[in-house]
């Protein structure tokens, strides 16, 4: 069974000095990591994250190639909501990729990474693979 781990803006106040430390040993203590791990180990992903979430990307103009997109279904949301999110998705994609294909994968977004999801993900690229080979 899995419980929610949460640190609060009062934890992160009372330890900037050692954030890395502090998250590290929630983490350790979550099971999410080794005893033995190196809190400086996490240093790179914060970074890659941080940048991630400031970055913003802008396509220089419409690709035309093919495109595919995946979509899992959000657990917090409805069928109803989850379909209306995807097809708002799929209508953001198709300004900038018209022959974008979406495929619906079982599971979340961490789940469809794992089988029997993932199998389903690399059969439709498989498939995909076939196809653009044989148009060339």
């Amino acid at each position: 069974m899995s419980t929610k781990k949460t640190i609060t803006t009062s934890d992160i106040n009372s330890c900037k000095n050692n954030l890395i430390q502090y998250i590290h040993g929630k983490m350790v203590k979550a099971g999410l990591l080794p005893v033995q791990s190196n809190p400086e180990s996490l240093k790179g992903p914060f970074k890659t994250f941080s940048a991630m979430i400031r970055s913003c990307y802008s396509p220089s103009g419409i690709f035309m190639g093919f495109t595919r997109i995946i979509l899992v279904n959000n657990p917090k949301f409805t069928m109803r909501e989850s379909t209306r999110h995807h097809m708002v998705e799929i209508q953001k994609w198709k300004e900038w990729a018209p022959n974008l294909v979406s495929v619906l994968c079982q599971g979340n977004h961490i789940t469809c990474l794992n089988n029997p999801h993932v199998e389903s993900i690399a059969d439709w690229i498989a498939n995909d693979i076939k196809i653009m080979s044989s148009k060339l």
